[in-house]
């Protein structure tokens, strides 16, 4: 399951031009590896998604203790 949860983010004029954002994600596979992607969209004050960048993440058991 992906994080497909908005988030409003401000950014005035002489502040910093850019902000971290945790996105969580869960999987209900106890093995293998979840591919996909992720992009930025822009709302306001114009329409605009940013180029999509591929993620992974893998899933293993362990043995042992």
């Amino acid at each position: 399951m992906i994080d497909r949860q908005w988030r409003t983010l401000a950014f005035p004029e002489g502040g910093p031009r850019t902000h971290e954002e945790t996105v969580r994600l869960s999987t209900y596979a106890q093995t293998g590896t979840l591919r996909s992607q992720m992009a930025v969209e822009i709302r306001s004050p114009f329409e605009t998604v940013s180029n999509s960048v591929p993620f992974s993440v893998t899933c293993a058991s362990t043995t042992g203790g």
